[in-house]
């Protein structure tokens, strides 16, 4: 026999979860989109310095198995737009 779900029982269980949570346990996701959510729930702080990336590039909770596939942050990119021109003038 199935129990009925309580509409008002999920929607204070997505409250105390949050909503990034919720989200990633009601969806499909990607092996990387699931340990991004879990590592955005555990280290980022909108009041803190970076985005969310510079943020979790600095987590020091080495000893936690998916460290070592925590999204990074990006490569600053040049501001130069030029191309690189050959040496031989040619």
């Amino acid at each position: 026999m199935k129990t009925k779900i309580d509409p008002t029982h999920i929607q204070r269980d997505m409250e105390t979860l949050g909503k990034q949570v919720f989200e990633m346990m009601t969806s499909r996701l990607t092996r990387q989109e699931a340990i991004e959510a879990k590592c955005r729930e555990c280290s980022y702080d909108e009041l803190d310095a970076g985005t969310w990336r510079q943020q979790i590039g600095r987590c020091e909770i080495t000893n936690y198995p998916l460290w070592v596939y925590r999204p990074m942050p990006y490569p600053k990119r040049s501001s130069c737009n030029q191309a690189v021109q050959p040496e031989n003038g040619g």
